[in-house]
């Protein structure tokens, strides 16, 4: 099932995802999020955000990273346990 996220972002504020927030959208569920770099390094995670929540959302503007492909995972927390997600976001 696809994940209501946006698949591109801006490393300098610009507009290609008009809040330049990388977050789950969708409201009442708790996750996890955690974004490699193309070598597989971590650098960015938290841990029992709150989907809908904009405030929680990963900022590539205030983290300071370069142009490119960086890959997520996402343990959602559901009713019928954890499940968990990836996928890949675009930073222009």
């Amino acid at each position: 099932t696809p994940l209501p996220l946006k698949e591109k972002a801006t490393s300098d504020g610009g507009k290609c995802n008009e809040n330049q927030r990388f977050y789950l959208k969708a409201e009442g569920l708790t996750y996890d999020m955690k974004i490699y770099d193309r070598w597989g390094n971590l650098f960015y995670s938290e841990s029992k955000l709150i989907g809908g929540d904009a405030s929680q959302a990963w900022m590539p503007s205030q983290h300071k990273v370069s142009p490119g492909v960086y890959v997520y995972t996402i343990m959602l927390y559901t009713d019928e346990g954890i499940v968990t997600k990836f996928g890949s976001v675009m930073v222009l």
